[in-house]
Protein backbone atom coordinates (compact mmCIF):
# COMPACT_ATOMS: atom_id res chain seq x y z
CA UNK A 1 0.00 0.00 0.00
CA UNK A 2 1.34 3.36 -0.46
CA UNK A 3 2.33 5.60 2.34
CA UNK A 4 0.17 8.57 2.95
CA UNK A 5 3.05 11.14 2.76
CA UNK A 6 3.91 9.72 -0.48
CA UNK A 7 0.11 10.45 -1.80
CA UNK A 8 0.41 14.26 0.12
CA UNK A 9 3.59 15.06 -1.20
CA UNK A 10 1.85 16.24 -4.75
CA UNK A 11 -0.64 18.23 -3.13
CA UNK A 12 1.78 19.46 -0.63
CA UNK A 13 4.01 20.71 -3.27
CA UNK A 14 1.32 21.86 -5.49
CA UNK A 15 -0.37 24.06 -2.56
CA UNK A 16 3.19 25.83 -2.13
CA UNK A 17 3.96 26.64 -5.61
CA UNK A 18 0.47 28.03 -5.59
CA UNK A 19 1.59 30.01 -2.25
CA UNK A 20 5.10 30.86 -3.65
CA UNK A 21 3.32 32.74 -6.65
CA UNK A 22 0.76 34.94 -4.18
CA UNK A 23 3.04 34.89 -1.48
CA UNK A 24 0.22 33.49 0.76
CA UNK A 25 2.40 31.22 2.73
CA UNK A 26 0.59 32.37 6.18
CA UNK A 27 -2.82 32.07 5.02
CA UNK A 28 -2.02 28.80 2.97
CA UNK A 29 -0.28 27.10 6.82
CA UNK A 30 -3.84 28.72 8.81
CA UNK A 31 -6.22 27.34 6.26
CA UNK A 32 -4.41 23.84 6.59
CA UNK A 33 -3.89 23.66 9.94
CA UNK A 34 -7.63 24.53 10.60
CA UNK A 35 -9.20 22.27 7.83
CA UNK A 36 -7.05 19.68 9.28
CA UNK A 37 -8.55 19.60 12.61
CA UNK A 38 -12.03 19.81 11.09
CA UNK A 39 -11.32 17.03 9.01
CA UNK A 40 -10.00 15.27 12.60
CA UNK A 41 -13.17 16.12 14.27
CA UNK A 42 -15.04 12.70 15.00
CA UNK A 43 -17.97 14.33 14.03
CA UNK A 44 -16.66 15.24 10.48
CA UNK A 45 -15.26 12.09 10.01
CA UNK A 46 -17.83 10.26 10.42
CA UNK A 47 -19.83 12.12 7.88
CA UNK A 48 -16.89 11.93 5.38
CA UNK A 49 -16.58 8.22 5.62
CA UNK A 50 -20.22 7.27 5.55
CA UNK A 51 -20.30 5.97 1.91
CA UNK A 52 -24.14 7.11 1.78
CA UNK A 53 -23.31 10.87 1.84
CA UNK A 54 -22.86 12.09 -1.91
CA UNK A 55 -19.48 14.12 -2.54
CA UNK A 56 -21.60 17.41 -3.08
CA UNK A 57 -22.89 17.34 0.79
CA UNK A 58 -19.31 16.98 1.86
CA UNK A 59 -17.95 19.68 -0.08
CA UNK A 60 -21.21 22.18 0.76
CA UNK A 61 -20.29 21.45 4.62
CA UNK A 62 -16.72 21.72 4.42
CA UNK A 63 -17.22 25.28 2.56
CA UNK A 64 -20.01 26.64 5.18
CA UNK A 65 -17.32 26.05 7.16
CA UNK A 66 -14.42 27.81 5.30
CA UNK A 67 -16.32 31.21 5.25
CA UNK A 68 -13.30 32.62 7.09
CA UNK A 69 -10.93 31.33 3.84
CA UNK A 70 -13.26 33.15 0.78
CA UNK A 71 -10.49 32.39 -1.68
CA UNK A 72 -11.67 30.73 -4.69
CA UNK A 73 -8.58 28.15 -4.35
CA UNK A 74 -9.48 26.96 -0.89
CA UNK A 75 -12.86 25.82 -2.67
CA UNK A 76 -11.14 24.06 -5.41
CA UNK A 77 -8.50 22.58 -3.49
CA UNK A 78 -11.45 20.77 -0.94
CA UNK A 79 -13.69 20.08 -3.92
CA UNK A 80 -10.62 18.18 -5.63
CA UNK A 81 -9.77 16.47 -2.24
CA UNK A 82 -13.94 15.52 -1.80
CA UNK A 83 -13.87 13.97 -5.27
CA UNK A 84 -10.38 12.41 -4.91
CA UNK A 85 -11.22 10.83 -1.85
CA UNK A 86 -8.25 12.38 -0.07
CA UNK A 87 -9.73 14.10 3.22
CA UNK A 88 -7.74 12.14 4.75
CA UNK A 89 -4.36 13.21 3.49
CA UNK A 90 -4.66 16.60 5.26
CA UNK A 91 -2.49 16.13 8.18
CA UNK A 92 0.03 14.58 5.70
CA UNK A 93 -0.19 17.58 3.49
CA UNK A 94 -0.54 20.27 6.15
CA UNK A 95 2.72 18.87 7.25
CA UNK A 96 4.45 18.49 4.43
CA UNK A 97 3.83 21.94 3.62
CA UNK A 98 4.77 23.38 6.65
CA UNK A 99 8.22 21.69 5.87
CA UNK A 100 8.62 23.17 2.31
CA UNK A 101 7.86 26.63 4.06
CA UNK A 102 10.60 26.06 6.40
CA UNK A 103 13.05 24.63 4.05
CA UNK A 104 12.33 27.84 1.40
CA UNK A 105 12.84 30.47 4.51
CA UNK A 106 15.94 28.54 4.95
CA UNK A 107 14.92 27.40 9.01
CA UNK A 108 14.98 23.79 9.95
CA UNK A 109 13.21 22.42 13.19
CA UNK A 110 15.21 20.58 15.30
CA UNK A 111 13.99 18.02 18.68
CA UNK A 112 16.31 17.81 21.58
CA UNK A 113 16.46 15.21 24.28
CA UNK A 114 18.39 15.67 27.12
CA UNK A 115 17.84 13.70 30.11
CA UNK A 116 17.90 16.88 32.49
CA UNK A 117 16.92 20.21 31.90
CA UNK A 118 19.05 22.49 30.20
CA UNK A 119 19.95 25.80 31.46
CA UNK A 120 19.36 28.65 29.56
CA UNK A 121 23.44 29.14 28.53
CA UNK A 122 23.20 25.55 27.50
CA UNK A 123 20.34 26.12 24.88
CA UNK A 124 21.87 28.94 23.42
CA UNK A 125 25.05 26.93 23.40
CA UNK A 126 23.17 23.92 21.55
CA UNK A 127 21.15 26.43 18.96
CA UNK A 128 24.30 28.23 17.84
CA UNK A 129 26.34 24.74 17.37
CA UNK A 130 22.75 23.25 15.53
CA UNK A 131 22.54 26.35 13.29
CA UNK A 132 26.15 26.46 12.36
CA UNK A 133 26.02 22.63 11.92
CA UNK A 134 23.12 22.72 9.70
CA UNK A 135 23.76 26.05 7.75
CA UNK A 136 19.89 27.29 8.92
CA UNK A 137 17.84 28.99 11.23
CA UNK A 138 16.58 26.11 14.24
CA UNK A 139 13.68 26.66 16.29
CA UNK A 140 14.46 23.64 19.14
CA UNK A 141 11.89 21.82 20.95
CA UNK A 142 13.74 20.91 24.23
CA UNK A 143 12.12 17.99 25.54
CA UNK A 144 13.54 15.56 28.63
CA UNK A 145 14.03 12.18 28.50
CA UNK A 146 14.28 10.42 31.86
CA UNK A 147 15.55 7.26 29.83
CA UNK A 148 18.74 8.91 28.39
CA UNK A 149 21.34 8.00 30.77
CA UNK A 150 24.36 10.67 29.98
CA UNK A 151 24.39 13.07 26.61
CA UNK A 152 21.78 14.07 24.43
CA UNK A 153 19.76 12.65 21.18
CA UNK A 154 18.59 14.89 18.43
CA UNK A 155 16.19 14.61 15.77
CA UNK A 156 15.74 16.14 12.30
CA UNK A 157 13.03 14.92 10.09
CA UNK A 158 14.75 11.14 9.24
CA UNK A 159 18.33 11.99 10.53
CA UNK A 160 19.15 11.49 14.58
CA UNK A 161 22.18 12.84 15.79
CA UNK A 162 22.86 10.12 19.04
CA UNK A 163 25.02 11.61 21.59
CA UNK A 164 24.19 9.92 24.37
CA UNK A 165 25.70 7.59 26.10
CA UNK A 166 24.14 4.50 24.92
CA UNK A 167 24.56 5.56 21.46
CA UNK A 168 28.27 5.60 22.11
CA UNK A 169 28.65 2.65 23.97
CA UNK A 170 26.91 1.00 21.10
CA UNK A 171 29.72 2.21 18.47
CA UNK A 172 31.86 1.47 20.17
CA UNK A 173 30.50 -2.02 20.58
CA UNK A 174 30.30 -2.26 17.03
CA UNK A 175 34.09 -1.20 16.17
CA UNK A 176 35.30 -3.78 18.93
CA UNK A 177 33.27 -6.60 17.48
CA UNK A 178 34.45 -5.98 13.55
Amino acid sequence: MIEKRTLARPYAKALFSLASETKSFDEWSHFLAWLSLVVNDENTKNLIEDSTQPPEEIKRFLFQLCLDFPNEMVKNFIQLLVVKKRLYLLEEIAELFEAMCREFEGKIEVSFFSPIALTVSQKDRFSDLLATYFKRMVKVEWTIDEHLFGGFLIKVGNETIDGSLRGQLTALKALVSD
